[in-house]
């Protein structure tokens, strides 16, 4: 098992499951692997900076970014499993365990998506779909 492969795997994972989530391209296409980093955004997102950051353009009023700092609360709640994979202290069912919990939070988060967009789509239609 390569601990730095692992740990990144694990890093991308909860990155996933804690990144805003209206159309899911910024959670399921922008954090990706290269070598042995994680990157967020890019071509894929370039909008990704602006979900963590404060927002200072004028057109938002003062108001604050509901998303701001996710990234640092995504690394800060990855931290305790990273460190006990790098440290070579983590069993194969403490990375599945939180593989598995991570997981699970971003099916729910696709889930709660889906019904939303459902929601939407019948608003506007006035069409009600199984």
């Amino acid at each position: 098992m390569d601990i730095v492969y692992e740990a990144c795997k694990i890093l991308k994972l909860v990155l996933q499951a804690r990144a805003p989530y209206e159309t899911g391209n910024l959670a399921m296409n922008s954090i990706r692997i290269a070598g042995n980093r994680v990157i967020i955004g890019g071509e894929i997102a370039p909008y990704a900076p602006i979900t963590n950051e404060p927002w200072t353009a004028a057109k938002w009023n003062g108001a604050r970014n509901p998303n701001q700092g996710w990234v640092q609360a995504a690394i800060k709640e990855a931290a305790p499993i990273i460190q006990r994979v790098l440290s070579g202290r983590a069993t194969d069912e403490d990375v599945q365990r939180a593989t598995n919990r991570y997981n699970g939070i971003l099916a729910e988060r696709k889930k709660e998506r889906l019904v939303k967009l459902k929601e939407k789509r019948q608003k506007q239609t006035g069409v009600v779909s199984e």
